[in-house]
């Protein structure tokens, strides 16, 4: 395990032996499901208004507060299988919507919480870039469409099934390799197990622009970030 797998590792462990003081949490209407996430403290701030999304709709909710791991963005991604890993142990036997702090929810999630599943998630088709497709022009195929699983909202259902993927997906962001990000990792460990049911998200799950039946809209404080301008 190089260094940088081992402080993720390390940053895991360290928050799975601590009780957090300032998670958010509100579970008194919890039934047999419970939103759940983490935030980074920078992240403070897009947790809280979620929160406020799920107190106006009643939705229970537990967010857990994780220190930042060095490394920038990608790496402190890596964190979210060990994030709902812990949930699952803190919540036995209820299912688990993973939702990203800096999305917004428009609506009702509990069909999205009883979806027949071990895992439900976004899966975003894409063409795959290639340079020399722009340098031939003669006999030119079309470049390859990738499935990406997007894991700004998902399900988990307490399966078997549910427990090894997340051990898996936990193992592979152990061992992500340098630009890699839980998105990767998750991609890894869903290709590299064990029979496992996956539902296909709508995109009013986990959607990135508002449209008429929109539920939860994601607005990713990651390339707001970008966007914006630095500071000398």
């Amino acid at each position: 395990m190089d260094d940088r797998s081992r402080r993720i590792a390390q940053l895991s462990s360290a928050a799975e032996g601590s009780n957090v003081p300032s998670d958010l949490v509100n579970v008194t209407k919890a039934g047999d499901w419970i939103v759940c996430g983490w935030f980074t403290p920078d992240y403070r701030h897009w947790a809280e208004q979620l929160v406020g999304d799920l107190e106006r709709l009643s939705i229970p909710y537990h967010f857990e507060a994780v220190a930042k791991a060095r490394g920038g963005w990608n790496v402190n991604t890596l964190q979210k299988a060990n994030v709902v890993l812990r949930a699952l142990k803190r919540y036995p036997g209820k299912r688990v919507i993973l939702l990203d702090v800096d999305c917004n929810v428009q609506g009702d999630l509990s069909p999205l919480a009883q979806i027949d599943c071990d895992i439900a998630l976004y899966f975003r088709a894409r063409r795959r870039k290639e340079r020399w497709y722009s340098w031939f022009r003669i006999n030119q195929k079309a470049s390859p469409t990738l499935l990406q699983p997007r894991s700004g909202t998902m399900l988990f259902v307490p399966t078997k099934a549910t427990g090894e993927l997340l051990q898996r997906w936990s193992e592979h962001s152990n061992a992500a390799q340098l630009g890699d990000d839980d998105e990767t990792a998750l991609a890894n460990a869903i290709g590299s197990g064990s029979s496992l049911t996956i539902h296909c998200l709508e995109t009013k799950w986990a959607a990135i622009v508002t449209e008429p039946n929109t539920v939860v809209l994601h607005v990713s404080a990651h390339a707001l970030q970008l966007q914006s301008p630095k500071t000398p």
